[in-house]
């Protein structure tokens, strides 16, 4: 995989399986930020503290319902742009 040091993104369905895997491979190659959504509150936050604690790279659980699309972007928004838990107001990688 490239690096993609500096770059942020967003993984949805990151609580399991492909998501996780995905979410873990981009913070060990340089990603700076991550945010995972998905419907398990108990497994996002879980794999989003492994993540972190395993790479330090920031990331971050919302929880919400994938296929409704605005309800994901309102989410994102509200939890952590808003209110400035990430130093960041923009993703590269969707």
């Amino acid at each position: 995989m490239n690096r993609i040091d500096g770059k942020f993104a967003l993984i949805t369905g990151g609580t399991q399986g492909l998501g996780a895997a995905i979410a873990q491979r981009l913070a060990e190659n340089g990603a700076a930020g991550i945010i995972t959504i998905g419907r398990s509150d108990e497994k996002g936050k879980e794999v989003a503290q492994k993540i972190t604690k395993d790479t330090g790279c920031k990331t971050l659980f919302v929880k919400t319902d994938l296929p409704v699309v605005d309800q994901c972007r309102i989410r994102c928004y509200l939890k952590f742009f808003h209110n400035n838990q990430l130093n960041y107001c923009y993703l590269d990688l969707r």
